[in-house]
């Protein structure tokens, strides 16, 4: 019988023997003739692994498939990754083929095996992918790599021992787009990209007006009616995602406004939205923070007293089923406004102030840190201070 052989495909995958768990499998796809012809049938298949394309002697021992079906001149095994560890970065394998022989000739039997040639070079491509399934038992050979799961670490042999890979920081994308002014843009899907990074700020809302009427004239006697501060703006939303995107496409940005601090005696205004849309569906969208309320009119006693209430930060984000969030962070609440204190002569009215804004978010690595999406702070009696406008939204895109 004359057998000849063509090695189609090497694939790497790791087999899962159960739910959720990786083997040491990966997967070996090829292309059988018998007599020119198409292999139909059980066959017995030797796999011995060597650093040349010639000659030389082995690097491991053989594995051995017993009663390997073949349809059609396809078959495919499942092999152990140790085939795949070779010591200089070298690897052939030699294929051995014959009909299968059954149970009197088991597949360890060497007889009537025939050496299909030329032997079957590995590619540093599978190799690199292999990498990732090398468990922590990987043969201690020079150069090998492997994964130690105790320690949660990367680890090549030396050919003295093992030594940790040291991780370096995470490169910057290589291509950025940022929305910094509110309005709403088109940006379109660069060709060959299918996966986009984003940031996405919610604007913050504005400060509460201090007290309209009153007095801020120093002096304690009762009822004196004097001016309070007003509240602070809350802080926008912020959201990091991943979006699956096809090259082409049309994706809307919508970029918050920051709510404008209130006048005296009047509220400030929420922030705008910030949001990413495809088609009429928002992908992902990051609240502003509500507006900071405005101060009221207080006759001083022995302590400061409320005044203007903050403005609530923005709920988490909300995302689309499609995309990843990595990242999701509500807006952080303003600060309440005070009035003047009468603790004796003369009277603190420099408690008479308003709140502060919501802090905003901070978006970072792999770019550069951007804190955004702060509120306002609420307008201050003393001095007649004007309340904050909050701060504008922003959306930053980034890819390789």
């Amino acid at each position: 019988m004359r057998l000849l052989a063509f090695v189609a495909s090497i694939l790497l995958a790791a087999a899962p023997a159960v739910a959720q768990s990786l083997t040491t499998l990966f997967t070996f796809q090829g292309r059988l003739t018998d007599a020119d012809a198409p292999a139909s049938g059980l066959y017995d298949i030797r796999i011995t692994p060597y650093s040349a394309a010639s000659g030389g002697s082995p690097i491991g021992p053989p594995v051995c498939a017993d009663d390997v079906p073949v349809g059609e001149g396809l078959f495919t095994l499942q092999l152990p990754t140790q085939l795949l560890t070779p010591g200089d970065g070298a690897l052939y394998l030699a294929i051995e083929v014959r009909a299968d022989a059954g149970a009197s000739t088991p597949c360890g039997n060497p007889s009537g095996f025939t050496a299909l040639s030329p032997r079957q070079a590995v590619t540093p491509a599978p190799s690199a992918v292999f990498a990732f399934a090398v468990p922590s038992s990987s043969p201690a050979r020079p150069g090998a790599i492997r994964f130690n799961a105790s320690t949660s670490t990367f680890e090549g042999y030396t050919g003295l021992g093992w030594a940790p890979f040291q991780m370096g920081a995470i490169l910057a994308p290589a291509n950025t787009q940022i929305y910094s002014v509110p309005g709403v843009y088109s940006f379109v899907v660069p060709a060959g990209v299918t996966w986009l990074n984003a940031d996405v700020w919610g604007a913050g809302g504005g400060g509460g007006g201090f007290a309209g009427g009153g007095t801020t004239a120093t002096g304690c006697p009762l009822p004196n009616p004097h001016k309070g501060g007003g509240g602070g703006g809350g802080g926008g939303a912020y959201a990091r995602v991943g979006i699956p995107v096809t090259p082409g496409e049309t994706l809307t940005i919508f970029v918050g406004q920051g709510g404008l601090g209130g006048p005296a005696g009047s509220n400030g205004q929420p922030g705008g939205p910030s949001r990413i849309r495809r088609g009429a569906t928002d992908l992902v969208e990051c609240n502003g923070g509500g507006q900071g309320f405005a101060g009221t009119i207080h006759s001083p006693i022995g302590i400061p007293t409320l005044s203007g209430l903050w403005g609530g930060g923005a709920a988490l984000p909300t995302i689309h089923g499609s995309i990843t969030g990595n990242s999701l962070q509500a807006g952080v609440n303003g600060g309440v406004g005070f009035s003047a204190a009468c603790s004796g002569f003369p009277a603190n009215f420099t408690a008479a102030q308003g709140g502060i804004g919501g802090a905003g978010r901070v978006g970072g690595a792999p770019l550069p840190v951007v804190t955004l999406g702060g509120g306002g702070r609420g307008g201050t009696p003393i001095n007649a201070l004007p309340a904050d406008n909050g701060q504008h939204g922003m959306v930053r895109l980034f890819w390789n």
